[in-house]
């Protein structure tokens, strides 16, 4: 231990020790204590310079610390109102220049004195900055007996003013505290928050505020660590504005840091054998969430209910539940007893239920939430459901608001439409429908049916009403073609938090287009506002982190 420590201990030593002042061995004050004549008292307070505040702890004084505030407020239970003579608020200066306060190695030792009345005295006590802003705040007791020296020892709690709140080093969140934080993705990121009092210095010890930290919506989970200070944001959900980080402290305001949601978008490369990320607002492949596990001939991909990423691997007949950002597989489904066959299409419904498409049988399968909910490794699971022979080339499917799963079929130009028991209800087909070769199914926020055209190329919206009668031989009410549409061979699409859609081209030119919400109605011949094309390979299916 170093001289200079062993001098601030000492030196704390000695200020418990003259709190002590002896009077607890005499007689108690009288009730009416305080009507007597005012006696003398004075607390002695340590300013340590910034570089030791650490070290002083448990009494946070702040190195800004300028003058105190030191008030009388009861005397043996009774309140103290104060008087001319005796105020009972008494301020002192505390500054290198006050001729109560003198430099050592340990800082500014001060003197401050306050009113006393003999008995049982409590106080409230508060420091300032030069611009007389608060910095710490605490209470103080005192036995004060008459014509003796009265010194006190104070214990006071840093009064938070602001915050530092930072993220560690991720690729996955970008900006500053002051402009506000972007994280993409649902995996959870560690932060930390450091109290700072009006004077910018950081509050420690036993007089750190009790920091409370929550978000503003549930878009954002906030939990804490076991390291002190330290917690974890999680994005459960896309929110359009920006979520606040709210840190709450015991003593002073309130901080809010912003915190922009982004969603994380994954594309299946059936070519490439591998899933690829991107981040939505700057269109920029996230290389170190490239998934490769069991990838072959990766299809068409889905995000479940707990936000893993689920995969339908066409070659190995095999699909896959895989953590976003790990490249570790939780399941996975295959085996005889599974009866997967060449699959394509995945979708979940509101119970979380599994809805497959094999277009090498031409049906679909069901696997009940309860079926796979738990199991890891891999597995050959028993659908709940199956319904073989109802679709020629099932390509994409869809659950939509009513439990209904809408299929793409590219092998008849037909949309069917099944029942939560896998019974074919209905299908879209005929010439008013202009279908020729549809591979992909969404719907969006308004319920209205999306379809990719493989065939045709071109993307078909249906509305909510128009679907809700399933009708066999329903028109388009908007048709997305035409040379600046970037559309070849689209074959995947789905919708973002925020409306935009996104559809990957399989080949020709191998991309993925994003077409802004606003615009979609206009249809015809729609420019994308983005095109991604680095890291693709046969793209074929599209999802999104929540």
């Amino acid at each position: 231990m170093s001289a200079r420590v062993d001098r601030i201990i000492a030196a704390l030593v000695a200020i418990a020790l003259a709190g002590c002042g002896g009077g607890s061995s005499l007689p108690a004050p009288s009730s009416h204590a305080q009507t007597q004549a005012a006696t003398t008292a004075q607390f002695r307070i340590l300013i340590p310079p910034k570089s030791a505040q650490a070290v002083l702890s448990p009494k946070y004084v702040s190195s800004s610390t300028q003058s105190v505030t030191i008030t009388l407020t009861s005397v043996n239970g009774a309140a103290y109102t104060g008087t001319v003579s005796s105020p009972a608020a008494v301020t002192t200066s505390l500054t290198p220049s006050s001729s109560n306060c003198t430099s050592g190695a340990s800082g500014l030792t001060c003197i401050a004195p306050a009113t006393a009345v003999a008995g049982d005295d409590i106080y409230s006590v508060a420091t300032y900055d030069a611009s007389n802003d608060l910095l710490s705040e605490g209470t103080a007791t005192l036995t004060v007996v008459a014509g003796q020296a009265n010194t006190g020892n104070l214990t006071l709690n840093g009064v938070m003013a602001s915050v530092t709140l930072a993220f560690a080093t991720d690729s996955h969140v970008s900006g500053s505290q002051s402009a506000g934080y972007a994280i993409v993705g649902n995996q959870p990121h560690t932060f930390t928050v450091v109290p700072l009092d009006a004077g910018g210095n950081t509050i420690v010890g036993a007089g750190t505020p009790t920091l409370t930290v929550t978000a503003s919506s549930s878009a954002v989970a906030i939990a804490s660590t076991a390291t002190a200070g330290t917690y974890t944001a999680q994005v459960q959900s896309y929110s359009a504005t920006p979520v606040q980080i709210v840190v709450t402290p015991s003593t002073g305001s309130a901080v809010d840091v912003p915190v922009t949601t982004v969603q994380e978008m994954w594309v299946a490369n059936a070519g490439g054998n591998n899933i690829t990320a991107y981040n939505t607002s700057s269109g920029a492949e996230i290389t170190a969430d490239t998934i490769t596990v069991g990838a072959d001939s990766p299809f068409m991909i889905q995000t479940g209910p707990n936000g893993d990423l689920w995969i339908s691997n066409y070659a190995s007949g095999q699909i896959e539940e895989v953590v976003p950002s790990t490249n570790v597989a939780v399941l996975s489904i295959s085996g005889s007893n599974s009866a997967i066959d060449d699959p394509f299409g995945i979708a979940f419904d509101a119970g979380g239920d599994l809805y497959l498409s094999n277009s090498g049988a031409g049906g679909m399968e069901k696997f009940g939430a309860s079926s796979f909910a738990g199991l890891t490794g891999a597995q050959d699971i028993t659908p709940t459901l199956n319904s073989p022979g109802d679709a020629s080339d099932p390509v994409q499917d869809a659950v939509d608001g009513s439990g209904n799963l809408w299929v793409a079929d590219d092998g008849d130009a037909t949309i069917h439409v099944f029942n939560s028991g896998l019974n074919q209800i209905a299908s879209l087909t005929g010439s008013q429908t202009f279908l020729v070769g549809p591979t992909g199914v969404a719907f969006d926020a308004a319920g209205h049916l999306w379809v990719a055209d493989n065939a045709a190329p071109a993307i078909d919206e249906y509305t909510a009403t128009a679907i809700t009668a399933i009708g066999t031989n329903i028109q388009p009410v908007v048709r997305i073609d035409g040379g600046n549409t970037g559309l070849h061979q689209p074959v995947g699409l789905a919708f973002d938090g925020a409306g935009n859609l996104w559809v990957a081209n399989y080949q020709t030119t191998t991309s993925v287009l994003e077409y802004a919400a606003g615009s979609l109605a206009t249809g015809g011949n729609l420019t994308p506002i983005t095109t991604l094309e680095t890291g693709l390979d046969e793209a074929a299916g599209v999802t999104f982190t929540p």
